[in-house]
């Protein structure tokens, strides 16, 4: 009678551990919302990433899942940041696949989607158990262990997936995507007719340029019909300013734009609006 006592009290015990266990710290997955392209509402509702906050344990691994129509990815830093993508970086998450990460040491790692630059996210990884350590983030937000301000870090965590410390191993790691380190893009044949180059990143081709601070685009409509190219994205038309805009490009005809300033440069066609592409610019 004594050791069933025993027992429950100890099962009892454990539930009740169990119980007052902050629910931040079993969370390791994220789930990219459905309708996250179409609009910027997933940002007053903070769920573009749902949860947006996500609190591990040092060694813990998050796991994002992309449940919306179209890819996107999952970036370390912030859209504004010079230097994103340095501590981790998924490349495209198409529909229905997973990008993970393993998060080794304590710090507040932003992220953010390089498609929508709306869609911003963070992982907390918590110190040590004994709650005192001398890699912890001070008040400045930097230490000698974890991301600085500027989303660098002297001990980069490790990765139980696919990430990317420079441009050219972002552009590797783009399985099927188009890609490319020159200066032209071409308008696809055949890309107003929504035959499926939104679903293989091929409407403008390279989908990603990489060029330099300083360097001119340009953009050459190879296909039968009337084209344009707009900074920005179909849902983030009214909501910013544009840089760029070629209004209508006739068969044949090109359009070029000077990009002076590191960043990221999303664009797409007015017309037929599932054809984007991007530029980013890097020293």
């Amino acid at each position: 009678m004594i050791s069933g006592r025993l027992y429950i009290s100890f099962v009892l015990s454990a539930v009740a551990i169990l119980a007052i266990m902050p629910q931040a710290f079993a969370v390791t997955d994220v789930i990219i919302s459905k309708g996250d392209s179409a609009g910027q509402d997933c940002v007053t509702a903070k769920n573009c990433y749902n949860p947006d906050i996500v609190t591990v344990a040092p060694g813990g691994t998050v796991t994002w899942t992309n449940a919306d129509s179209v890819s996107h990815t999952v970036t370390s830093g912030n859209p504004s940041d010079n230097q994103t993508g340095t501590i981790f970086d998924s490349s495209l998450i198409r529909p229905s696949t997973t990008y993970s990460f393993t998060f080794k040491d304590p710090g507040t790692y932003n992220y953010f989607c390089q498609v929508h630059p709306w869609m911003t996210g963070e992982v907390i990884v918590t110190a040590a158990t004994s709650g005192t350590t001398s890699n912890t983030p001070t008040t400045s937000g930097t230490t000698s262990n974890t991301p600085t301000t500027s989303g660098t870090t002297s001990n980069t965590p490790t990765t139980s997936g696919t990430t990317s410390n420079s441009v050219q191993s972002y552009s590797n790691s783009m399985t099927g995507v188009q890609s490319s380190r020159g200066t032209n893009i071409t308008i696809t044949p055949g890309a107003a007719t929504l035959t499926g180059c939104e679903q293989t990143s091929t409407c403008f081709e390279p989908y990603v340029l990489y060029v330099t601070p300083g360097a001119t685009v340009t953009w050459k409509n190879n296909d039968i019909v009337s084209h344009d190219v707009t900074y920005g994205s179909p849902e983030s038309l009214s909501s910013i300013t544009t840089m760029f805009d070629s209004n209508t490009l006739a068969p044949g005809q090109t359009f070029t734009y000077q990009f002076n300033h590191p960043g990221i440069y999303p664009y797409y066609d007015k017309s037929y609006q599932w054809e984007t592409g991007l530029v980013i610019v890097k020293p």
